[in-house]
């Protein structure tokens, strides 16, 4: 897995939306910079949560934040109020950025806890976060039933050119 440049957060961020428009087909109204617990931005009057996983393509999973272990208090898929949810994923040899409702995800998430599919980690060392790990498949399943995506160059170059 790459280890990832902090400081290049923000230009990731603001990447993904770039991708976000193209596949909304809208402009981003709003933006939020620095920590924002709500959402991340917002387009055609929906507000969006934003995550991006570096090494989907080495473990075939994605990683869902829930917990702040640094605070123990929720996070991510837990404290956001966004309406809808968006990812970077790899699946079938290519990366891609999903999104659909964030309740979706989130009752799926119920559910695959329930029946013990789904898998509770701590991220790596220095990262204060708990994860659960979402296999690629089951979210484009998810997807392709409620969502949409579109094909994007890998995240980890994001930060190095125009993408």
């Amino acid at each position: 897995m790459s280890k990832i440049n902090w400081e290049h957060w923000d230009k990731i961020e603001l990447t993904h939306s770039k991708f976000l428009e193209q596949l909304i087909q809208k402009p981003i109204q709003e933006h939020s910079t620095g920590y924002y617990p709500d959402w991340d931005i917002k387009i055609d009057n929906k507000t969006i949560e934003i995550k991006t996983d570096f090494g989907a393509d080495k473990t075939g999973n994605m990683c869902v934040e829930h917990l702040s272990t640094k605070t123990n208090t929720p996070s991510g898929i837990n404290s956001t109020k966004a309406d809808l949810w968006s990812n970077t994923y790899y699946i079938d040899g290519e990366w891609r950025i999903g999104i659909l409702k964030t309740k979706i995800l989130k009752k799926y998430i119920k559910k695959a806890l329930e029946h013990n599919v789904l898998f509770d980690v701590k991220n790596k060392k220095g990262m204060n976060t708990r994860v659960y790990l979402v296999r690629c498949s089951e979210y484009q399943k998810l997807i392709d039933l409620f969502g949409k995506y579109i094909k994007v160059p890998n995240p980890n170059t994001w930060t190095k050119g125009n993408n």
